[in-house]
Order: C-alpha cells, then structure tokens, then sequence
C-alpha cells in the first residue's frame, strides 16, 4: 500500500464485505504529514444512504520560528446533521511526537503507538491501534468524540 505525504486517507474499522455493511458512527483519518511546504488538502464524504456530504479540510504549517509544524483540520457538519466520532491517526516521521491536540479549545489525549521490532508482523491499515513498521515514526492517535456539528482540530507536532 502507498500513501504520499501531506496527505490523508478515510477509512472504518468496522470490517465488513460490503460499504453498506459498515459502521459510519467512527471514522478514522490516517494523515500523513509532511512539513516541507505549507499545504492545504480538501476531501469530501458521501453518506452511502443519503450522500450527505461532510467536508474535510487538513492544513499543514511549516513553523520553522518555533521549531515545530502545526496541523489544523476543519471537519464540517454533515448535511444530514448525522453525529459521528473521528479517530485522527497521524503518521509522524522518526523522532516526531505531537505535543498537543485541541478540539474547538478543548485538550485531546494523544497515544503515542511506536513502530513494530523487526521480529514482529506489520500490515498496513490495521485500523484504530495497530503500529506502524518498522523503522517509520510514532503513530499520534486522538480519539474525537461523537458530536454533529463542525469541529476545529488543532495539533502541534515537534
């Protein structure tokens, strides 16, 4: 599997054959940031039922001032006004950590998951709490809380 960084993917942990299988109630960002440039990236979501759309923007600052790179996401609300719950899983580079992660002015708790030993098995796209390989970076994991309206996330990365 490939991924380009300053980029994110959407996916469901809820493991299913089919689309409308699946459980929307969470969804998971893999993020893979990338501090080179500044850069903005917007993906939409469609409801399978309804095709409601919910409009994702991720935005990357290179803060070279302070040393640090800065992520901000903007989550709209959805169109059906459906109320859904978002794990943020950002794929950092080695020695990276997040240092901080805000909700609409409220602290998030960050997990840190370090990569694999070179004994143990990696697949990509585990889901919510699987290790990245080997010699990549920490894995920063911030779990979102349910809610229907538009979120602000804010992290800061070192």
């Amino acid at each position: 599997m490939w991924h380009r960084r300053g980029t994110f993917t959407i996916t469901v942990d809820s493991p299913a054959r089919r689309v409308e299988e699946q459980d929307w109630s969470v969804l998971t960002l893999e993020t893979y940031p990338d501090f080179s440039s500044n850069q903005i990236v917007e993906k939409s979501l469609f409801s399978q039922e309804t095709a409601a759309r919910t409009d994702i923007t991720m935005e990357t600052v290179n803060d070279a001032i302070n040393g640090v790179g800065l992520i901000s996401f903007r989550i709209s609300e959805s169109e059906d006004k459906e109320s859904r719950g978002w794990i943020i899983r950002l794929h950092l580079l080695p020695g990276q950590e997040c240092l901080s992660a805000v909700e609409d002015g409220n602290l998030l708790k960050v997990n840190h998951i370090s990569p694999v030993s070179p004994s143990e098995t990696f697949f990509p796209f585990g889901g919510v709490g699987t290790a990245p390989a080997h010699k990549a970076g920490k894995i920063a994991e911030i779990y979102v809380p349910k809610h229907d309206s538009e979120r602000s996330l804010k992290f800061v990365i070192q």
